[in-house]
């Protein structure tokens, strides 16, 4: 794994200055083959001066009437900037007006989309665009170039895997060495492809589970042949969890970035140095009280997607901006889409901030670098440059922890890092799913506060009933509690939500007030080590409802998953990917629908490891153990609950996670796991029947 340490440096494009922007409208019935196909172009008219923009149609993203399209960016450009604007109503027009651009095609297998992959990669070299044969032969009858087949790619690789094999050997060396893209073909993020052409990107598709050994190794190759810093944009391949995704990048010292975002190729070449003034409290707003002090922040700025559509278009509705809210952005569009950061910068109130995610300098696990202080040092960089004084943390470990949760043993490390190289931020929030009451906090006089999120609620919750709910758990005073909410909260209900809160009593304030009462807070003594002095009663009345939920659903759950993983190798291997042992098919990762390099051992093994790390981290609860870091639950099972026989397959399943890369499981060990789970199942029934008995007596 890479660990050379790292200076900070601008590794995106220099181009030249937008001066002018043709604007082509793709909104009006174009198929997705034409989209990807303009895209491409794109990057090939804008690789020598950025001028071509597209507006694409993004579908059920927008939320009718908002007006979150990508027009805006060109009105506000013309605007701003005085920037000359063409608009063509028909895209095809592009061909016309830049047409000597283009020297001829490439075809790409509908049966095999990660040719369409290589094919981008191909017509950024061969001055092509990508098309299907039923595109290229309309192509033929209106440009001369569009009968030029440079190459036919149908029926060349033997499987997508051998495809990105070759592609990593034969075409990466060559590539752009600080930014690959990870993304498929022609779904909802076919938009990174004009930035892959103009700026000679390696793109590829790969798995990055474990489970997927070969793959992953592979990836680990991209990422090492890559300089440092590095950035991966895209989103994970459909058999990769997101957890695992941000886990490998960041192990291999990358960060990533979800795109989504047309136009990057423009958006880079625009004159802009966006930088947010921070607001200046007074002493009043500083000063702590003994009484509820509550702040919201909304979600996925991190994603580039998300800065360019105007967070779903919530950000432009009515409303905003009369409530206090915390808005995440991401700090490198600096450099990446300064234009973009500049709307942001310029329209921002006084009860808007904005807050670096995730988890400052890109998206990003900080704990899994091999060289955190290098990361961290290139975040303090951004966050000078863009004036953002608060962060939202990421810190997680697939590798370490139960799937998708924080390695608590970690966090001290994390946190004297981010403060010793990350000294101009004035309050850090973790923990993206909430949990706040339960989880550690770091809170120590004239210490940057390091503070887990309370909760993650949105539209679909009574969120002022939930808030009030977590305030009726603590009685200390003052309670500082802060929510995340994702783009499907509008303005007018958050604005709803403060009046309803005020109306109790109840103070809701930007993150920049909200941070300093907490410093007041603690330099009062008010607050002394944690945030929820009583944690531990806390936990322990969670013991109850993870009994009750052990009972009503997860046990059957369980129980369903490992009877199913029992079946013969002949009718496990029949079953299609969505049909497969999985106790969440949505929540770990799915297999191939035809296997190439995939195995059934390895399939069937993690899947049934993937059920005992989730039957452990139930079974621990319902015995008061709030523990996430699989080394401490292993030693649980081992010492704590010794009395329950064979609980030991558990501390053997965790051990075997932990040493998957090491080792290799047959789907005969599986099943004989999943085997001795099935009959330890009625013995945990037993124990928490005794465990309840005794605390009623």
């Amino acid at each position: 794994m890479a660990t050379e340490s790292y200076a900070y440096k601008n590794i995106y494009p220099k181009t030249k200055k937008v001066r002018l922007l043709v604007s082509a409208d793709l909104t009006q019935g174009t198929t997705s083959e034409e989209e990807a196909m303009f895209a491409v172009f794109q990057g090939l008219v804008n690789r020598e001066e950025p001028r071509a923009y597209l507006c694409h149609s993004h579908g059920e993203r927008f939320r009718e009437g908002l007006g979150a399209d990508d027009s805006l960016w060109v009105d506000y450009y013309e605007k701003r900037f005085g920037i000359d604007v063409e608009r063509l109503s028909d895209p095809y027009d592009l061909f016309d007006r830049f047409g000597a651009t283009v020297e001829g095609v490439i075809i790409y297998d509908r049966e095999m989309m990660d040719t369409f992959n290589l094919a981008v990669m191909l017509c950024g070299r061969q001055n092509c665009v990508p098309v299907t044969p039923e595109l290229q032969s309309e192509l033929a009858k209106k440009f001369e170039w569009g009968g030029n087949i440079v190459d036919d790619l149908r029926g060349r690789f033997e499987n997508a895997y051998e495809l990105n094999l070759w592609a990593h050997e034969n075409l990466q060396p060559s590539c752009n060495r600080h930014i690959v893209v990870q993304r498929l073909g022609l779904g909802p993020l076919i938009y990174i492809y004009d930035f892959v052409v103009a700026h000679n990107l390696f793109l590829f598709n790969l798995s990055h589970s474990m489970k997927d050994r070969k793959e992953s190794a592979l990836v680990d190759r991209i990422y090492q042949a890559m300089d440092r810093p590095g950035h991966v944009m895209g989103w994970f391949a459909d058999r990769t969890m997101e957890c695992e995704y941000a886990a490998r990048t960041a192990r291999n010292g990358c960060f990533i970035t979800c795109n989504g975002a047309p136009n990057l190729s423009l958006h880079i070449g625009i004159d802009a140095q966006p930088r947010f003034t921070p607001r200046k409290l007074t002493d009043a707003q500083k000063k702590a009280e003994k009484k509820v002090y509550i702040t919201f922040v909304y979600t996925d700025g991190d994603a580039l997607w998300c800065l360019n559509d105007f967070f779903d278009g919530v950000y432009n509705e009515e409303g905003r901006g009369e409530a206090p809210i915390g808005w995440e952005v991401q700090v490198i569009n600096y450099h990446l889409s300064p234009g973009v950061l500049q709307y942001y910068a310029e329209t921002m109130t006084d009860n808007d901030c904005p807050v670096a995610s995730t988890s400052g300098a890109g998206y990003t696990y900080p704990n899994l670098h091999p060289d955190r202080a290098s990361y961290m040092k290139y975040t303090e960089e951004y966050m000078k440059l863009t004036g953002v004084e608060y962060i939202f943390a990421g810190l997680s470990s697939p590798y370490d922890a139960l799937y998708w949760l924080d390695p608590e043993s970690q966090r001290l490390e994390i946190v004297e890092e981010y403060r010793k190289h990350v000294p101009g931020a004035k309050g850090i929030l973790r923990a993206y799913g909430g949990g706040g009451l339960m989880l550690e906090h770091s809170i120590e006089p004239g210490q940057t506060p390091v503070v887990c999120t309370t909760a993650h609620l949105g539209k679909g919750h009574d969120m002022q009933k939930e808030i009030e709910n977590i305030i009726a758990k603590v009685d200390h005073r003052p309670l500082f509690i802060s929510i995340h909410t994702g783009t499907n909260t509008p303005p007018k209900m958050m604005i709803d939500i403060v009046k309803g809160l005020a109306g109790n009593g109840h103070e809701v304030l930007l993150i920049d007030e909200w941070f300093a009462k907490m410093r007041s807070a603690i330099d009062n003594g008010w607050l002394d080590g944690e945030l929820y002095p009583n944690r531990e009663e806390l936990l322990a009345r969670q013991v109850e409802s993870e009994r009750e939920m052990w009972k009503t659903s997860f046990r059957k759950t369980v129980e369903n998953i490992l009877h199913k993983s029992l079946l013969p190798d002949e009718e496990l291997e029949r079953l299609p990917p969505d049909e497969f042992p999985a106790i969440w098919h949505s929540g770990q990762p799915g297999n191939e629908k035809v296997r190439t390099v995939s195995t059934l051992d390895d399939d069937l093994a993690f899947s049934v490891l993937f059920t005992a790390q989730v039957l452990a981290g139930c079974a621990s609860k319902c015995k008061g153990f709030y523990e996430n870091e699989l080394s401490k639950l292993e030693d649980f099972f081992r010492t704590e609950m010794r009395n329950v026989e064979d609980i030991e397959v558990l501390a053997e399943c965790i051990d075997a996670w932990r040493h998957w890369e090491e080792r290799h499981f047959t789907a005969e060990q599986g099943k004989a796991w999943a085997q001795r789970m099935l009959d330890l199942l009625p013995r945990l029934d037993r124990e928490w029947n005794s465990a309840e008995e005794n605390d009623g007596r």
